[in-house]
């Protein structure tokens, strides 16, 4: 999977926890929360030596992620 599939999917995996029943007035507060749960997924698996993972990987990752 390319590094901006990823972070996509990272950021909606995490929206769908975040939302329940809300309107467009608060929607991008939404993206901003799912956002920071995934680049907060990414800087625990780059911080953590008990994974072994594409390093160079999660850090095109996070970049992306950055950029939605």
């Amino acid at each position: 999977m390319k590094p901006k599939a990823k972070a996509i999917e990272l950021v909606s995996n995490f929206m769908g926890t975040i939302i329940f029943s809300i309107n467009q007035n608060i929607e991008v507060s939404v993206m901003d929360a799912a956002k920071n749960c995934a680049l907060i997924l990414v800087d625990e698996m780059l911080s953590s030596n008990t994974y072994s993972f594409n390093e160079t990987y999660y850090l095109k990752v996070k970049k992306e992620i950055n950029k939605i």
